[in-house]
């Protein structure tokens, strides 16, 4: 007998959640895109659970699935962390956590400005980004349920951030193809030298 989506707000599900190890450059999983959810079912529920209490303790703003090596559209934000940023202020989310299945942008706002972001699976690299002020977007949360949401500033760039990643779009796809060379190059040497350990 199949298990049964049990309805859960986000701070119960950080508990219910499990260590996952995070994926890095030059895992080639990262530039691949992520499978859209057909049917969100308790594995999805339970994934997005495991994700939280990755980024939580480990302090980050937000997750993809597949930085934990799960090749699905699911993506996780401390969104009480990103309005705590001045520039998203506007929109106080009432949950401090976001949990997103197959998001999607249903507008952006045409005015940007740029950030430098860091990321999981590119420690150390930080790059500086354009992207919208604001967007709304319509998501599968963490009971199976449609939602749509408003974000501004740090909240709707770190969703924009994790979307980038379920369509194999990562930070370093943001640099000069020089400085890009460069990173991959400097990951893959790194990765080497974990592995002679």
């Amino acid at each position: 007998m199949s298990k049964m989506l049990e309805k859960m707000g986000v701070v119960d599900l950080v508990q219910q959640g499990e260590m996952m190890e995070i994926v890095e450059e030059p895992d080639p999983r990262l530039h691949k895109p992520s499978a859209p959810i057909d049917k969100f079912g308790p594995e999805d529920q339970q994934l997005m659970a495991n994700m939280l209490k990755f980024l939580v303790t480990n302090q980050g703003l937000g997750l993809a699935a597949v930085q934990v090596g799960v090749m699905k559209q699911i993506l996780v934000v401390d969104a009480a962390a990103c309005c705590a940023y001045e520039d998203a202020k506007e929109y106080m989310h009432p949950e401090p956590y976001l949990c997103m299945a197959n998001a999607e942008v249903l507008e952006l706002s045409q005015e940007k400005c740029s950030h430098e972001e860091y990321c999981f699976s590119y420690p150390g690299l930080g790059v500086e980004i354009s992207r919208s002020k604001w967007g709304r977007f319509r998501y599968i949360d963490q009971n199976g349920e449609i939602q749509e949401i408003k974000a501004y500033g740090m909240l709707a760039r770190c969703i924009l951030h994790e979307m980038d990643h379920t369509h194999g779009k990562v930070i370093a796809d943001y640099l000069s193809p020089v400085r890009k060379q460069m990173a991959l190059k400097k990951f893959a040497k790194r990765s080497k030298n974990m592995q002679a350990k």
